[in-house]
């Protein structure tokens, strides 16, 4: 299901945006440029935003990559969230695992779906979307492989261990040059976490 509207101040900044899809478990934005490359990338709203609050600079930062704006399911004091909130630093455990499953579901479907390559996805999230971001790289280990984190905080209470030895650059896209594993122990570092071991093929470790 396709619906055109808009949905926040931000949508109202744009004159042409994607029309809001509901056909899978989060609704969202597919904005596919004319002249479209390889690259996709997914991005997670804050609180309080909607999901065209990082489409502008998306489009900015990356002209020609596909963009899949995601909206939170989560409507707390009215405002769009990922999971709820009890206060400001402290959140509801179970609704973080329940979206965070939902959302793992979700990126599946989305691949299979628009037929996307996984190598060439990237995860832009801001605060709470942020937050979700790396609730999924900790609790899921391997389904997100690049990420940008702006504003991330601790949410989960219980941080799984998580083993990041043997990623390389040459586990991924070869258009690439980044290191993958990298991405995975900034968001242990952003849980909290110091059971994280990074070793590269350049011999660099984090830790």
């Amino acid at each position: 299901m396709v619906e055109n509207q808009t949905a926040g101040t931000d949508s109202r900044q744009n004159s042409e945006i994607a029309a809001l899809r509901r056909d899978l478990s989060f609704s969202y934005r597919l904005h596919i440029p004319q002249d479209a490359g390889s690259e996709t990338l997914i991005l997670l709203h804050g609180s309080a935003a909607d999901e065209t609050t990082l489409m502008p600079l998306a489009m900015a930062a990356a002209p020609r990559a596909r963009l899949v704006a995601v909206r939170g399911r989560i409507v707390q004091d009215g405002d769009l969230r990922w999971f709820r909130r009890i206060t400001p630093t402290q959140f509801d455990q179970a609704s973080i695992r329940a979206e965070t499953d939902s959302f793992e579901r979700f990126i599946d479907e989305l691949i299979a779906l628009h037929t996307l390559e996984p190598a060439s996805v990237a995860f832009i999230g801001y605060s709470n979307g942020a937050n979700l971001v790396t609730s999924t790289m900790l609790l899921h280990p391997g389904v997100i492989r690049r990420a940008v984190l702006l504003r991330a905080m601790p949410v989960l209470d219980r941080v799984p261990g998580c083993r990041l030895v043997g990623r390389t650059c040459a586990d991924d896209n070869r258009s690439q040059r980044r290191h993958l594993c990298a991405f995975r122990a900034i968001a242990c570092q952003t849980a909290a976490t110091t059971s994280c071991r990074c070793r590269c093929a350049h011999g660099s470790r984090r830790s």
